[in-house]
């Protein structure tokens, strides 16, 4: 029992948490750690006159469609259901397991069915909200982070190298794996039932169901897209007095923004980042003041991408970070906390990646898979083959790898404040994808409903200066500066072009409009973090040859080529070993 309680503190990472403990003396023992929120959620319900009980993490957002469908079931008193495991359980008790297939959200539960004598634990159907297995032949240890697994008694932690150079080839850990070799994650659409002693992993549901969807003409598709959008966007504001939107001066916020009735306006809109005069702060508070709902811009600094954040970054989830994870830092700051903290935050995030189904690889990671394999040793390399994850359906193996990943580290380091959510990963909207005509971009279809939805949103430019409609001529000449901005930021951060033409190179003042200096400026670019990779202790490990990472990282302080992103899979992993294993 003491290590169990070790195990749940170990996650309480503020001290408000809401945490509970429920046992089963001889069988079991689960507890449950939730942010807590304004509007009192509850995680936990217990069936009358039984032991039998539901306890969920994460949350449910086709609610309304499941009391509906306990309504077919003529169930009395769905109108006094308050709580996603209530719900859940009764639909369990009429549907039995069966019941998986029809939730939408971002979850994990575990039922106790005292009547049946079983245990059931599932996750959602895309996995979005993580489970870790560890498991041996008398125990099973399932939990939302590694850290809490690995205060288990008797395990013996090695790494795996297959992990290590899906990591710095790829930037993500395909399939099921963890840098720990004992430990996995649990695929999405898993059912784990507990039943006379014996374990059964099955999957409720597969992809099969979306790639066999008949493909829409164009039109049709059109008119779809625009009756999804409305179904799916209100399901993410159902508790819009604690929620937060962010957003930027792109179009996947703002077509979350375009659908709301006043009724479901977010209590604040949100942007962060170094100056109050970027282009996302300038149109997202043009695009707030249009529906009059208050913007706060937070700021943050350099120190917050010190090595000491970004250890708590990676230590927050379990090492598991990739590139883009490096904007998490801004959660730590002082303002990010006072109006993002005890929240539920929608984001526009990855949006635009997942609805351009037919466009390349995301980062084009295969590119320099050769260049990157180069500077792993020779015994890492012999047994690997980098996986393809894109090879049979682009869609899916961005979710499966890339966007899953990405979601995974901010999950860990976003929920230990918030609660966060994105329309984007929504079961319907991702159904509908799998749709589209051969060839399609989704973004013309944001659009389409931005301007069928709101003049006023469609005549404020983006951020790159895109006017969806012809505004007037402030608007106007706000598209142009924007545009020349965007040129500008594409010249200073392009990793293909030559350093001389390198704006962000250059000992030039930032320019006020323009996008602060891009992250490179303050961490790839940092001496501190030059002086980490070049440690001793980092280049005499067995993962790498310590030639190629100082040529590496010669070329890159130098300006010659741009190893931004090699350079922080390096620091990232090892950030991860000294803190895991040393």
């Amino acid at each position: 029992m003491r290590t169990f309680k070790r195990m749940v503190s170990c996650l309480q990472h503020e001290p408000d948490y809401v945490t509970n403990t429920y046992m089963e003396a001889g069988q079991y023992l689960v507890g449950s750690v939730n942010v807590k929120l304004p509007h009192n959620p509850k995680y936990f319900y217990k069936e009358k006159g039984s032991d039998s009980f539901c306890l969920i993490s994460g949350e449910i957002y086709n609610y309304l469609e499941l009391l509906d469908i306990l309504t077919t079931y003529k169930i009395s008193k769905t109108s006094g259901i308050d709580n996603d495991a209530e719900l859940l359980f009764m639909l369990y008790r009429e549907l039995g397991e069966d019941f998986l297939r029809d939730l939408n959200g971002w979850f994990s539960l575990f039922i106790n069915d005292s009547r049946e004598k079983k245990l059931i634990l599932a996750n959602d159907r895309f996995g979005m909200n993580p489970l870790y297995v560890y498991r041996d032949g008398k125990t099973f240890i399932f939990s939302p982070e590694v850290k809490a697994i690995l205060e288990h008694h008797g395990m013996e932690l090695s790494l795996d190298n297959e992990s290590i150079c899906d990591f710095i080839v790829l930037g993500c850990i395909l399939d099921n794996k963890t840098f720990f070799k004992n430990i996995f994650r649990l695929p999405g659409s898993s059912k784990c039932v507990f039943s006379n002693g014996d374990c059964k992993i099955s999957k409720y549901w597969n992809w099969d169901e979306y790639q066999h969807q008949p493909k829409l003409p164009e039109t049709t598709f059109f008119e779809k897209s625009s009756e999804v959008f409305k179904k799916v966007i209100p399901r993410y504001f159902r508790h819009n007095s604690s929620t937060v939107l962010s957003l930027t001066g792109g179009i996947d916020a703002r077509t979350i923004l375009s659908d709301l009735t006043p009724d479901l306006y977010p209590s604040i809109t949100a942007t962060y980042g170094w100056n109050k005069n970027n282009a996302d702060n300038i149109v997202a508070t043009k695009l707030s003041r249009e529906y009059g709902i208050p913007h706060h811009f937070i700021y943050t600094t350099a120190e917050a991408f010190s090595l000491e954040f970004m250890n708590k970054m990676v230590f927050l989830c379990d090492g598991m970070a990739n590139l883009n994870t490096f904007v998490l830092p801004f959660f730590f700051s002082d303002g990010f906390r006072q109006h993002y903290k005890n929240k539920i935050v929608v984001q526009g995030k990855l949006g635009t990646q997942l609805m351009h189904n037919a466009r390349a690889a995301l980062d084009l990671k295969y590119n320099r898979v050769e260049e990157r394999m180069s500077v792993l040793s020779p015994e890492l390399k012999a047994h690997y083959v980098p996986k393809d994850v894109y090879k049979d359906n682009f869609l899916i193996g961005a979710i499966e790898a890339e966007c899953r990943s990405y979601w995974f580290c901010n999950i860990a380091v976003e929920n230990t404040m918030m609660v966060n959510r994105t329309p984007y990963f929504d079961n319907d909207l991702i159904a509908l994808l799998f749709q589209g005509p051969n060839g399609f971009e989704m973004q013309k279809i944001q659009e389409h409903f931005i301007k069928s939805h709101s003049d006023a949103l469609a005549s404020i430019p983006t951020d790159r200066g895109l006017l969806l409609k012809n505004g007037n001529i402030h608007d106007r000449l706000l598209s142009l500066k924007l545009k020349l901005s965007w040129l500008l930021t594409f010249f200073g951060n392009s990793r293909h072009l030559p350093p001389l033409l390198q704006i962000n190179r250059l000992p030039l003042p930032d320019n006020p409009i323009l996008y602060p200096r891009v992250l490179s400026s303050h961490i790839y670019y940092n001496r501190d973090v030059k002086e980490f990779i070049l440690d001793k202790k980092t280049l005499g490990r067995d993962i790498f040859i310590p030639s190629k990472i100082k040529k590496m990282v010669r070329v890159h302080f130098h300006g010659w080529k741009d190893h931004r992103k090699e350079i922080a899979r390096i620091l990232i992993l090892e950030l991860f070993i000294r803190r895991f294993f040393e």
